[in-house]
């Protein structure tokens, strides 16, 4: 039985999405095409979210339709370059070896040789247009005329890169320039959403992506990932708790409290942040017979021992992996160059004020679950 809460984000994205462009495409109307392009920007930011959760087979219980409706999304959040169960697969192995890859500090050295296309690079990211994000992307699907390994994949890029060349140019075509710079918009508001989540949302090791892997404990996946956070407490107002509530659903689609997604990966979103137990953690991620995600699962003591209401998971104390989202929007704008070029750094955690520091923590530069990593 699929949830009904699912349902209706999956309807709203698609119903939002045909909203969003029927309005860019028609409207002269300044604060409408204001509002469709917010309304893309949002809708593709969840098409992103319930791309990672179709990854986990966690919205249907068929896993067809986990599949069907991912390859679907994807259409819309650009991710449709890559066969989605071949994104899956990745996404799953990610929880396995737990480990980040580096795929862009080749081409990136190549951009700093070139003080030109460095410039443009800084500039246009100093201004929050993720250039490093469609860097990454189009590297990653051109690979078909760069690596042998992708050759085969030629014809269904060049078909893809045809279709939505059309489309654009169908939008291009009934209305005029306008609305694809408003798509642009869109889409780079929704990358960068994702991005903010994803960039403090561990700190693996950096390796490069042939590197021989090693499974990792589940402690050390709670010790190495960290969860974004409203602040609140028992003297915050319900006001505030509810607009904590609204920004961690509304624009995060609870994605942002990764520790307990990785504690148990076949949680829903909605079970998620506030109303999350550990009660019922068991891990169903070994159903591909190239992937096994045994080691990912907590064990009985585990989940015995970490039932309270403090938060504590594998022994990790909250405070310990709780980054607070005023700490954690700060960091991301002031470290947004740094980012690109040099190490993830290190969180500090104060053991004084009981807070993680950003201060020599700039994370991960861009949104890994929508983009296959070569």
């Amino acid at each position: 039985m699929v949830d009904i809460r699912n349902i209706v984000v999956l309807m709203y994205i698609i119903i939002g999405y045909m909203t969003s462009i029927s309005i860019l495409v028609r409207s002269d109307d300044v604060f409408l095409i204001l509002f469709g392009t917010l309304l893309l920007a949002h809708v593709l930011c969840w098409s992103g979210y319930m791309h990672h959760e179709l990854c986990h087979y966690s919205v249907f219980e068929k896993r067809k339709w986990n599949i069907y409706f991912g390859r679907l999304l994807d259409w819309l959040n650009g991710a449709c370059y890559w066969p989605f169960e071949e994104l899956r697969e990745q996404h799953v192995k990610h929880h396995v070896y737990k480990v980040d890859y580096d795929t862009a500090s080749g081409i990136i050295c190549q951009l700093q040789a070139n003080s030109f296309f460095n410039n443009i690079l800084l500039w246009s990211e100093y201004f929050y247009i993720p250039s490093h994000a469609f860097i990454i992307h189009w590297r990653s699907v051109l690979a078909p005329w760069w690596s042998k390994e992708r050759k085969s994949m030629r014809l269904r890029t060049v078909l893809i890169l045809m279709i939505r060349t059309i489309y654009f140019f169908i939008l291009y075509y009934l209305r005029d320039p306008l609305v694809l710079v408003c798509y642009f918009i869109a889409y780079s508001i929704s990358i960068q959403i994702i991005r903010f989540t994803d960039a403090f949302s561990h700190t693996y090791e950096v390796v490069p992506v042939d590197t021989p892997r090693k499974y990792q404990s589940k402690m050390y996946d709670m010790s190495h990932t960290y969860t974004i956070e409203f602040e609140t407490n028992e003297q915050t107002s319900k006001i505030v708790k509810l607009l904590a509530q609204f920004i961690h659903v509304g624009v995060f689609l609870n994605f942002n409290f990764h520790n307990q997604h990785h504690y148990s990966t076949q949680k829903k979103w909605f079970e998620l942040g506030s109303s999350f137990i550990t009660n019922d953690n068991f891990i169903e991620d070994n159903q591909d017979e190239n992937v096994d995600d045994q080691n990912n699962q907590p064990n009985k003591q585990e989940i015995t021992t970490h039932q309270s209401n403090s938060g504590s998971l594998c022994g990790v104390p909250k405070n310990h992996y709780t980054i607070s989202l005023s700490a954690a929007l700060r960091a991301f704008h002031i470290h947004r160059l740094k980012r690109i070029y040099g190490d993830p750094g290190k969180p500090f955690y104060d053991p004084i004020s009981k807070i993680i520091s950003l201060d020599n923590y700039y994370g991960v530069a861009d949104a890994s679950v929508l983009v296959l990593e070569l």
